[in-house]
């Protein structure tokens, strides 16, 4: 057998830009086939103590992911799990040439979320066979017809440009898309979007002034991502950290106001020809900022969950169309001012559940529309957080480090009540303290519970109840469940929502086949119908009726809900139009409400706690209330 490649993709899209990039770079042949186990065949587990040792949480990442599509591969392929480590496996087993990683990852991704070098690794071959993994294509083909995605993969059923095409008209991609799709060849190199087809000029006059408010990890991502759009110009960034130090990091200061202004600077150099730029101004308070910057247009906010509200509200008084990240706001009141405010303004907004603007969701809810498995009564959504990713179920510290010279931990507080800088809060594990997030609910709900809120038309909840491990008044628990109970709407039933984290899922169902997941490695859901169950993953992915048998006989409704290009880009397109974006306040404020109400009923457990949505009150319980709205420091005010 000729061999000629080995592609593996995780399950988080953009399997398109390889495909076309497999074309480009002469796939000539492709054998996909189930491999039997054998002692030599052995799965690619994980390098335990490689992913321990990157403290950078941008490195866990990548490696993760990695990790995970290497893993998925051989779930396909039915192999088992072995104890066999990642570097043994790439060493020694199957003789690849040895890889020395020298505190690096095997992949490195700049913040314009382009890969910059891939290690040069011989391609994953077992036994004169290659492996591909056949679950990104499912959107396109059937899931276990091996020969028609042969055949897909050889051009023999499509378009080779397809792809490629498909790639080029991308004006914006999600980092975590980006991060979760994984190449490894010898010799191997990746076309930079804008080679491929960038978007075309726009005058200075027409374009979108725009600043970014937090530019931490997720702040520089989000600024990545509008300054690939030829209609933003980015003109400040606000932080009040001027620069954010993660200890054993590769470089200390990876983010902050001025890491930031730089990279602003040098995007805008480039392109500007004279390789000169000095327009991007920076700042540690956004009210100033505001203040100070008259020419702004919109603002894109990355704060901490305690800030959202504040920095999206005093954007929005000023008429500044508004991007805030998920979730909206620390908890329901706020949201719900938001949603007021926005409305009353009449701005442009959009929350940043990028899974909103996705394919995955509308599929689901076009199926669950046309009556797939006929009325929802029952869903149940999970993910693996925290476990993993940010430390909850502690308690707070004793000692009080040094404060780092380039942090105002004032600002960084903000409403908060006043604590003594610690490094579990800063600049990265602050998501499970109450004060200033909202745990793996608030972290992950805007993104999982939307599928079933968007695709069962979900209000007001009339009741919510949770269970959990032990709860403080400092962090959320490391696993919790909170089952919501929805009245009917229209012809659809009454409903029960079921969320699940740190772990915890539901119970496998009896249609599933062995060795299949559940969803997906972080997190997914089930809908039960009367006339039979869908699962998916994260952003309504990989959405299939179960079982397959099912979804092979299922024919698929038209589409009829508008495809949007893209979180960033739908935010820019509502700007410039007038039409709102996908996710704005009307949709994502009133999604929050339901989310953040779940983090209410984890702070009260065991209670059954009756809701009245329009007055945002705990009709029963009425100590559950100071959580409808939380009470600020001494200077601060929302409204």
């Amino acid at each position: 057998m000729d061999l000629i490649y080995v592609q593996i993709i995780s399950e988080l899209k953009l399997w398109q830009l390889h495909l076309g990039l497999l074309v480009n770079f002469g796939l000539q042949k492709v054998e996909i086939e189930r491999i039997p186990f054998t002692e030599k065949e052995k799965t690619i587990y994980e390098n335990y103590d490689y992913i321990r040792d990157c403290s950078a949480q941008r490195d866990r990442e990548i490696l993760a992911r990695l990790r995970d599509a290497i893993l998925y591969v051989f779930e396909v392929h039915g192999l088992g799990y072995h104890d066999v480590t990642y570097r043994q496996i790439l060493e020694k087993e199957l003789d690849f040439q040895q890889i020395k990683y020298q505190n690096r990852t095997p992949i490195e991704v700049n913040y314009e979320g382009e890969i910059i070098s891939v290690f040069k690794m011989k391609p994953f071959l077992i036994e004169n066979r290659i492996i591909c993994d056949i679950k990104a294509l499912h959107e396109k083909i059937d899931f276990y017809d091996i020969a028609k995605i042969q055949s897909y993969l050889t051009g023999k059923d499509h378009n080779m440009n397809e792809a490629k095409n498909f790639s080029q008209q991308q004006r914006a991609m999600n980092r975590h898309e980006f991060l979760g799709t994984t190449t490894a060849a010898a010799a191997f190199t990746i076309v930079p979007r804008h080679v491929l087809g960038g978007p075309g000029f726009v005058p200075p006059s027409d374009k979108i002034n725009l600043t970014m408010i937090g530019v931490g990890g997720q702040g520089i991502h989000d600024m990545s991502q509008f300054l690939q759009i030829s209609e933003v110009q980015v003109v400040a960034v606000c932080d009040v950290a001027k620069y954010n130090h993660f200890s054993n990091a590769p470089t200390e200061e990876t983010s902050g106001r001025e890491p930031a202004r730089q990279r602003v600077d040098q995007h805008y150099a480039q392109q500007s020809g004279n390789g000169s730029y000095t327009g991007c101004a920076a700042y540690a308070d956004f009210y100033e900022m505001l203040e100070k910057e008259t020419g702004i247009d919109a603002v894109a906010v990355a704060t901490t969950d305690n800030l959202h509200a504040f920095a999206a509200m005093a954007a929005i008084k000023r008429g500044k169309h508004v991007y805030c990240q998920k979730p909206l706001t620390h908890d329901v009141w706020e949201a719900r001012q938001l949603t007021l405010a926005a409305r009353e303004k009449k701005v442009m907004t959009q929350m940043g559940n990028q899974g909103h603007a996705g394919e995955g969701n509308r599929l689901v809810v076009e199926w669950i529309a046309d009556g797939a498995i006929g009325a929802v009564r029952e869903a149940h959504c999970w993910t693996d957080r925290p476990a993993g990713w940010w430390p909850q179920g502690v308690d707070r510290p004793q000692e009080t480090p040094s404060l780092p010279p380039t942090l105002d931990w004032d600002r960084w507080l903000g409403p908060a009540p006043l604590r003594s800088f610690h490094p579990i809060y800063a600049p990265f594990n602050w998501r499970g303290w109450w004060d200033f997030g909202t745990g793996a609910l608030g972290d992950m709900g805007c993104h999982i519970l939307d599928t079933p809120v968007w695709a069962l038309n979900l209000g007001h909840p009339t009741s919510v109840q949770a269970s959990s491990t032990p709860v403080n008044n400092e962090t959320g628990p490391l696993a919790s469940m909170v089952s919501y109970e929805f009245p009917a709407r229209g012809k659809m039933p009454a409903a029960k929502l079921v969320w699940y984290d740190g772990g915890v899922m539901p119970a496998r169902p009896a249609e599933l086949e062995d060795g299949r997941r559940l969803g997906a490695y972080d997190g997914g859901c089930l809908f039960i119908g009367d006339k039979g169950k869908l699962m998916c993953a994260m952003f309504g992915d990989q959405a299939r009726l179960i079982p397959e048998s099912k979804m092979q006989a299922y024919k698929l409704p038209p589409k009829t809900i508008e495809r949007v290009p893209g979180i960033y880009q739908d935010f820019i397109n509502s700007i410039k139009t007038g039409k709102p974006a996908c996710s704005n306040f009307e949709v994502s404020g009133p999604l929050t409400e339901i989310v953040l109400l779940g983090n209410l009923a984890v702070r009260m457990p065991g209670q059954r706690l009756l809701w009245d949505g329009e007055k945002m009150e705990v009709k029963n319980v009425p100590e559950a209330n100071k959580f409808v709205k939380r009470e600020y420091r001494e200077g601060w005010s929302l409204l």
